[in-house]
C-alpha cells in the first residue's frame, strides 16, 4: 500500500462521528409499541399502559357492597354512611355479653316488623339481651326500635327516622315477649339495668326517644336528637319507676313537651351541658327530682 493512501485512511477515520445512541432521545417508548388492551380497572385489577408494560394496580381492594347503595337520601343528625343496606324484617338478636358491630351500615325495618306508625304491636329491630353492647348501626324505617333486657350499651348508634320509640327499656310487661324473641329465659334478669347511649343520634321521633317500663341508671352522654315529643318518659302513671338519668353534653331540638318526664316521685334527672329547646326541660311531681334544668313543671297523667 502506497504511504499516500495510508495517510488518508488515518485521516478519514479520524473524523468519523462516534456513536452517541447512548444519549439520543427516542420519543418512542423502549420498551414495546403494545396498544395494552386491558381485562380490568385500577381498583384492584389488571391494568394495561398503552404503549407500555403490564402492572398490577396498588389501591386496596374493597368489598364489593353494590347490591344497595349506601348514601341513604333520608337527611338527618346522623352520619353519612359508608356500608350496605339491609332490609330487616325479623328482630336481630344481640345476645347475652355480645358486642354487635353493625359497621356503620343502614338497617331498613321492613313490613315484616312493623309499618312505621304509633303501634304498640309493632315488633322491634333489635332486642340487646343482658350485658350486650350495639355500636355503628343507623337505622331507619319500621318497626320498635331497640328493646333492653338489661344491662347495655349503645354507642354511635343512629336512628334516621324513629317510628314509635327509638328504643324501650323492658319492664315486667314486655319482658316475656322480647325474652322468647331471644330464645333466653326471663328470670334472672337486673332489677335494675344499667344503661349507657353514647355518641347517638334519634331524628324525628313523632312520640318518645327512650321509653322506660323498668326502674333504671341511665347515662346519655354526646346525644342529638332532632325532633320529638319527650326524649325520655317513664312509664305513664306508674310511679314505682323511680329511674335515675344523666344527661351530659348533648344537643335536642325541636322537642315539642320534655327533655324529661315521670309520674314516679323517686325518679330523678341531672342535665349537664344539654341545649334543647324544650317548652319545659322537666316534667316531674317535683322540682327536686331535677338537677341542671332551667324549668320543672307538673303535668298530671291523663292516661
Amino acid at each position: 500500500m502506497l504511504m499516500s493512501e495510508l495517510l488518508q485512511r488515518l485521516i478519514q477515520t479520524q473524523f468519523q462521528p462516534q456513536n452517541t445512541s447512548q444519549y439520543d432521545w427516542n420519543p418512542s417508548p423502549s420498551h414495546g409499541t403494545s396498544n395494552g388492551q386491558g381485562e380490568g380497572n385500577e381498583h384492584g385489577g389488571r391494568r394495561n399502559g398503552r404503549g407500555g408494560d403490564n402492572f398490577l394496580a396498588t389501591t386496596p381492594e374493597t368489598s364489593d357492597h353494590s347490591d344497595k347503595s349506601a348514601h341513604s337520601t333520608v337527611t338527618g343528625s346522623g352520619p353519612v354512611g359508608s356500608g350496605r343496606t339491609i332490609n330487616v324484617n325479623s328482630p336481630i338478636v344481640v345476645h347475652k355479653g355480645e358486642v354487635f358491630d353493625g359497621h356503620n351500615n343502614l338497617y331498613v325495618g321492613g313490613s315484616g316488623i312493623g309499618d312505621g306508625s304509633q303501634s304498640e304491636h309493632q315488633q322491634p329491630m333489635f332486642v340487646v339481651e343482658q350485658g350486650g353492647t350495639l355500636q355503628n348501626v343507623r337505622m331507619s324505617g319500621g318497626g320498635d326500635g331497640i328493646h333492653l333486657l338489661g344491662d347495655a350499651t349503645l354507642k354511635n348508634v343512629h336512628n334516621l327516622n324513629v317510628s314509635e320509640d327509638a328504643m324501650t327499656i323492658d319492664g315486667p310487661g314486655n319482658r316475656e315477649h322480647d325474652s322468647r324473641i331471644a330464645g333466653t329465659p326471663a328470670s334472672g334478669l337486673p332489677a335494675r339495668p344499667k344503661i349507657e347511649i353514647l355518641d347517638s343520634s334519634f331524628d324525628n321521633a313523632s312520640d318518645k326517644v327512650i321509653q322506660d317500663n323498668q326502674a333504671a341508671d341511665v347515662l346519655l352522654r354526646n346525644v342529638s336528637v332532632n325532633g320529638a315529643g319527650k326524649v325520655f318518659r317513664t312509664n305513664g302513671g306508674h310511679t314505682d319507676i323511680d329511674s335515675h338519668v344523666t344527661v351530659e353534653d348533648s344537643t335536642l331540638k325541636g322537642i315539642k313537651e320534655a327533655v324529661f318526664r315521670t309520674d314516679a316521685p323517686g325518679a330523678h334527672v341531672s342535665l349537664h351541658g344539654v341545649r334543647d329547646d324544650a317548652p319545659h326541660q322537666v316534667e316531674a311531681l317535683s322540682p327536686s327530682q331535677a338537677d341542671g334544668a332551667r324549668s320543672v313543671s307538673r303535668k298530671e297523667y291523663t292516661g
